[in-house]
């Protein structure tokens, strides 16, 4: 064994081979330990892609846009190298060992956040995928990472539910307040309405009344009307008597009227007849009295 050792210590190049191949191990050992001595002194070089696909929705007149919230908050962060892209870039550059985690918010990130509020609540997801192939150190900071932003999403989902809670809060508020106003209206109807109700039945009484003063005066009418067409038939047949008298009437004038013609020619002669007795002058001058007041007798029945 000495003998073996004397020769090596005669052999420059063997000793310092031995001496290199002794000294690997301890830097590959020292090369291990510094990588993982300190994991997070350097983690703001530590390139993580976002891919934020989320759709905002409008829920109770409010702007859901809570993928957009998370975003703008990661770019206000310096702990980590956050990278903004689309998922096709994000998978090649992750693939490639360009970044060591994809952060994916899907489209249906906000909707899903309010869906609490409804029949069919959904859970809400972000997805994380890493790429541990080339560093360990990368796989527990991103771990690390994925854990925080979790954490972050929970706090800006939390914030968002209280939010739209305080606005269903204010919403129903405002509901009991006209709830409130409106009672307050419909009492006020319903006294207008008592009032109203009131005033109609003085009104019906009334009209009562009314209709039985127009029913008498109907009846009052009815029998003047009877009577007034009995008197109207009562003229009508005294109407047509007297049209008979006056024709029997103007018959018996001309009869008369021709009968004094008659007589006049009768007395004439008998004048004649007696103008030259002297006797009968007396006689004559009465008949011609008698005479003068047919006369007058016939313009008359003319």
């Amino acid at each position: 064994m000495k003998k073996y050792f004397r020769k090596i210590k005669q052999n420059r190049v063997l000793l310092a081979t031995l001496f290199i191949v002794s000294f690997i191990p301890v830097i590959y050992a020292g090369t291990f330990l510094a990588s993982i001595w300190d994991p997070y002194s350097k983690i703001e070089n530590l390139k993580i892609s976002v891919v934020n696909e989320d759709e905002p929705v409008i829920f109770n007149g409010q702007n859901i846009e809570l993928g957009n919230k998370i975003s703008n908050n990661l770019k206000q962060s310096r702990t980590l190298n956050w990278q903004f892209t689309d998922l096709k870039t994000a998978e090649k550059d992750l693939t490639d060992g360009d970044t060591f985690m994809i952060v994916h918010i899907p489209k249906d990130f906000s909707k899903n956040s309010v869906s609490f509020l409804g029949e069919n609540p959904q859970k809400v997801n972000i997805s994380f995928k890493t790429n541990v192939s080339k560093s360990k150190s990368g796989e527990v900071i991103s771990t690390n990472a994925a854990q925080k932003l979790s954490e972050q999403v929970r706090a800006q989902i939390s914030e968002n539910y209280s939010k739209i809670l305080l606005s269903q809060l204010s919403n129903v508020q405002n509901g009991f307040s006209k709830a409130a106003s409106g009672s307050e209206q419909i009492s006020n109807g319903i006294s207008s309405l008592g009032n109203g109700l009131n005033s109609a039945n003085s009104g019906a009484i009334k009209l009562k009344n009314g209709a039985e003063k127009l029913n008498s005066a109907n009846q009052k009418m009815a029998e003047a009307s009877n009577k007034l067409a009995f008197s109207a038939t009562e003229i009508s047949n005294k109407t047509n008597l007297l049209s008979q008298n006056s024709e029997n009437l103007q018959k018996g004038l001309q009869d008369f009227s021709a009968k004094s013609e008659e007589f006049s020619n009768g007395l004439t002669t008998l004048n004649s007849a007696i103008s030259d007795n002297s006797d009968a002058k007396n006689q004559s001058e009465h008949l011609l009295e008698l005479n003068q007041k047919v006369a007058k007798m016939h313009i008359l029945a003319e």
